[in-house]
């Protein structure tokens, strides 16, 4: 109905409002306590049409996350949280090698936030690597205690094999 009436068109194989104030006018119309539901109702959708393809590519998995991250923590499924804590890693590394700290931090946070009460013992070399870059994160974003807090995390955790 939306393209019938003008305010959306095709590009390509893609949706977009003809003009922001259009896009903002149709976000005006979600109360305001359903927006974390519908940007995370969002990200679910596109999650699960790219879970099969290669969407890690691109910006495509920082849209995705993003808009379940507005779902964080109270709407995220138990059964997708290991999905949206790894996807939350990839774009937190992939942010950190564009040298974007904050970006990065923001993503790791989430990762953390996120992890099961028994990620050291059933994920550890998982929750290794997301110590170690959120603490590189941290420390690069001029928060030294936080990165130091996350790095005596690692020493009380780690193990020699």
């Amino acid at each position: 109905e939306a393209i019938n009436e003008g305010f959306i068109h095709k590009v390509g194989l893609e949706f977009k409002f003809v003009h922001d104030k259009v896009s903002e006018a149709a976000y005006g119309l979600i109360p305001d306590d359903k927006k974390s539901q519908f940007h995370y109702s969002i990200g679910v959708l596109l999650y699960s049409f790219s879970k099969e393809q290669d969407f890690r590519l691109g910006d495509t998995m920082f849209q995705i996350c993003g808009q379940i991250n507005h779902g964080i923590p109270k709407l995220i499924e138990p059964e997708m949280k290991r999905d949206i804590v790894e996807l939350n890693f990839e774009c937190g590394s992939s942010a950190m090698s564009r040298s974007d700290h904050q970006t990065a931090q923001s993503y790791l946070n989430n990762s953390l936030l996120l992890l099961s009460e028994d990620h050291w013992s059933s994920n550890y070399e998982f929750s290794l690597r997301l110590y170690f870059l959120s603490a590189k994160a941290a420390y690069s974003c001029g928060k030294i205690e936080k990165a130091y807090d996350l790095l005596k995390k690692i020493l009380r955790e780690g193990r020699c094999f």
